[in-house]
């Protein structure tokens, strides 16, 4: 049973485009893609609330979201680290980023500046503003992956032999190093202040974000999962939620107007929580075989995310009032979660459509 599952996993499916994609993968796309959703949303009703019942749902489902961005990396690191391309491929990709960042940023400065300010006339001077502040970071605060995502790819020359000369130890060593002194540390100083490590020691040290770049090819490429040690990882994942809901209920308590100390990706809380989904969801797919229908339906959605990440900001926005509605007659938490499953069924609706024009595709 066990080799037959594995030989399943071992063949991607076969889009229409001819690109092969791992059916995990798309899976964990899918399911970030909503976490993105939950991490734009969520925050409208713990926000506006006290310590209740209501305020800790909202914060647990708040972490529950936050692996999004990492999980987005992981499958990233395991679909572009193995590829062979020339410096001038690599440079094609990131420019390809570049005009989409550009087309995006444009898209979201009219819609803030005279789609929602009606009535607000042109001025030359918002256009060289805009221009610089492009530079010097996101237009929409969701486009900031936008930018991590280019720097990610233009590090490709260097990671990919990297990743080929390392070993199991390894990689171990690079993850164990990073949650320790990068990750772990941090948490430590925020509870005993005299526990101070100098700062020059972490400047050698690589990103919360390379890290997760290397474990999701990691993972992808020489992991050999066990129903054990999924299980272990879905413990230690909810052990993990439960300590940043009630670490955060602590952090209120000791300051209301700046709670959020566990928001942070570079904490090992939320790395680790990322690893610990990442494992999970690949060993699910490897020990059930998927019908081919539903590994067909998984990748087509699977293939939308990016574009379904490009718009929800847009969608959010528009679709706010019918949350507002519905927490007029139900539960606020039940309000979210409809409202969330909305902005994301709008946004497939739209990637897939938007997609069938073949420039389109070419980018999202």
């Amino acid at each position: 049973m066990v080799s037959s599952v594995v030989k399943q996993e071992a063949v991607p499916v076969t889009t229409q485009t001819g690109k092969k994609r791992l059916v995990y993968l798309d899976a964990i796309r899918i399911f970030a893609c909503f976490l993105v959703i939950v991490n734009h949303t969520n925050s409208f009703i713990f926000m506006a609330r006290q310590p209740s019942v209501t305020w800790f749902a909202s914060i647990a489902y708040f972490f529950v979201s936050k692996p999004a961005v990492l999980l987005f990396i992981m499958v990233s690191g395991a679909v572009l680290l193995g590829k062979e391309e020339s410096y001038k491929a690599v440079f094609a990709r990131a420019l390809r980023m570049v005009a989409i960042l550009l087309f995006s940023s444009v898209c979201y400065f009219v819609y803030y500046t005279y789609i929602k300010q009606q009535g607000h006339a042109f001025e030359f001077t918002e256009v060289t503003k805009f221009l610089d502040g492009l530079i010097k970071g996101p237009v929409e605060t969701s486009l900031w992956y936008l930018y991590l995502y280019i720097g990610l790819i233009l590090m490709l020359p260097l990671l990919r032999p990297m990743v080929k000369a390392l070993g199991k130890k390894d990689y171990y060593y690079i993850i164990g190093l990073f949650a320790v002194i990068m990750g772990t540390i941090p948490i430590i100083t925020r509870y005993f202040p005299g526990f101070q490590i100098s700062g020059y020691l972490k400047i050698p040290f690589i990103t919360s974000f390379v890290a997760v770049f290397l474990a999701g090819y990691f993972i992808n490429k020489m992991v050999v999962t066990s129903g054990k040690k999924a299980l272990l990882f879905a413990v230690g994942y909810v052990a993990l939620l439960a300590f940043q809901t009630v670490a955060t209920y602590f952090e209120y308590r000791i300051n209301s107007a700046g709670y959020l100390f566990y928001d942070n990706t570079y904490l090992s809380t939320l790395t680790v929580s990322s690893i610990f989904l990442f494992y999970i969801f690949k060993w699910f797919f490897e020990r059930r075989v998927i019908s081919p229908k539903v590994s067909k339906l998984i990748t087509e959605i699977g293939a939308c995310t990016f574009g379904m990440y490009l718009v929800s900001s847009f969608i959010i926005g528009e679709l706010y009032p019918m949350y507002t509605a519905l927490s007029g007659y139900m539960h606020v938490v039940f309000a979210m979660i409809i409202y969330e499953v909305c902005v994301f069924g709008i946004g497939l609706g739209f990637t897939y459509l938007i997609r069938k024009i073949p420039f389109v595709r070419k980018f999202i």
